[in-house]
C-alpha cells in the first residue's frame, strides 16, 4: 500500500488526519429549495411566464429523443480497444467491473455498449468493443472512447479476461470477510478529477461528493497502486452522537496525490458508498504507450 497525502486550503497532512479537518461544508437554505420546487417567493405572473418558456423545450427535447430512437440506423461492427483495466478488490458480494478504452477508426462509428460474455465454467470473460458504422462519407480522424462494464456479483476466484487485440488480464474475486456490502464504510462520491503536471511530476485528485447526515465524517484514504491501476478507498465514519440529523453536506476540494508513473493512460478506480465505483482515466505524456 501507499502512502498518500491530503491536500485542502491551508493543510497538508498524512492519510490519518481527522475527517473534520478536510470537510466544506455548503448548505442550500431549505428557502431555496422551496423557491425551486413549488415557485414559493415568485409571483403568479413570473410563474406562467416560467412555464411557458420551459414546458415547449421540454416538449421539443421529447419529440427528438423518439424520433431519434426510432431510427437509430447504420450497421452493428466489431471495433477494438487500446487498454483493458481490472481494477482490484472485488469480493464475492461486490459488484465487479472492467474498463476498457481506446479509439474509434473515423468519425463514422459511433460507440455501442461492449458484447460481453461470463463463462462460470472456465472462469473467462470475453470482452467484445462494438460501434454502429454510419455509411456516409467520413473524415479519418480517430474518436477516443471509455466504457465502464458492469459484470455484477462473480463467485471468488482467479478470471481471465480477454478483448481483441489486449493482452489477457486477471481479473481476481476474493471471499467477502463479513455478511455487509463492503470491508469498509466509504464516502458518498459524485466524482474525481484528475490532474497531472509532468512538469512537477506530480498527479492530484480532486474528489466531490455529499454526506447526507450531520454525523458522516472523513476517517481517511487508502491508495491501492497496481500499476496500470490505482484504487482509491475513501473511508468515513459514523459519529455516535445523539444530534444525528439528516442534512445535504457538500465537499469538492479534497485533493490526494497520486503516485507519479512513466508515459502512458491509467485508470483511477475510486470506491463509493452506493457500489457504484468511480471510475476515472488520465494520461502521463511523454515517450511510452
Amino acid at each position: 500500500m501507499t502512502s498518500c497525502k491530503f491536500l485542502f486550503p491551508g493543510n497538508k497532512k498524512s492519510c490519518s488526519i481527522s475527517g473534520e479537518r478536510i470537510q466544506k461544508i455548503y448548505e442550500i437554505p431549505d428557502l431555496v429549495i422551496r423557491q425551486l420546487l413549488f415557485g414559493i417567493g415568485m409571483n403568479m405572473k413570473t410563474m406562467i411566464r416560467s412555464a411557458l418558456l420551459i414546458f415547449p423545450v421540454l416538449g421539443a427535447g421529447l419529440t427528438s429523443f423518439s424520433a431519434m430512437g426510432a431510427s437509430p440506423g447504420g450497421e452493428i461492427r466489431d471495433v477494438s480497444a487500446m487498454f483493458l483495466f481490472s481494477p482490484e478488490g472485488f469480493d464475492d458480494n461486490d459488484g465487479a467491473q472492467l474498463v476498457i478504452d481506446g479509439y474509434l477508426p473515423d468519425d463514422c462509428h459511433r460507440v455501442l455498449p461492449p458484447a460481453v460474455s461470463v463463462d462460470f465454467t472456465s472462469y473467462s470473460i470475453n470482452v467484445q468493443p462494438q460501434a454502429r458504422f454510419f455509411a456516409v462519407d467520413c473524415d479519418l480522424f480517430q474518436i477516443p472512447f471509455s466504457q465502464v462494464i458492469d459484470l455484477g456479483a462473480l463467485p471468488k476466484g482467479q478470471w481471465r479476461v480477454k478483448s481483441p487485440g489486449i493482452e489477457d488480464q486477471t481479473l481476481t474475486i476474493t471471499e467477502a470477510t463479513n455478511a455487509g456490502p463492503d470491508d469498509h464504510l466509504y464516502v458518498p462520491l459524485d466524482g474525481v478529477h484528475v490532474s497531472v503536471r509532468p512538469d512537477l511530476q506530480k498527479i492530484t485528485a480532486t474528489l466531490a461528493g455529499r454526506f447526507t447526515n450531520t454525523c458522516m465524517m472523513w476517517e481517511t484514504i487508502q491508495i491501492v497502486d497496481t500499476g496500470d491501476t490505482v484504487q482509491l478507498l475513501p473511508i468515513m465514519r459514523m459519529q455516535n452522537r445523539p444530534d444525528c440529523r439528516p442534512r445535504l453536506t457538500y465537499f469538492d476540494d479534497v485533493t490526494v496525490e497520486i503516485p507519479w508513473r512513466g508515459p502512458g493512460r491509467y485508470l483511477l478506480h475510486s470506491r463509493s458508498l452506493n457500489g457504484q465505483a468511480v471510475n476515472t482515466m488520465f494520461s502521463v505524456y511523454g515517450e511510452g504507450r
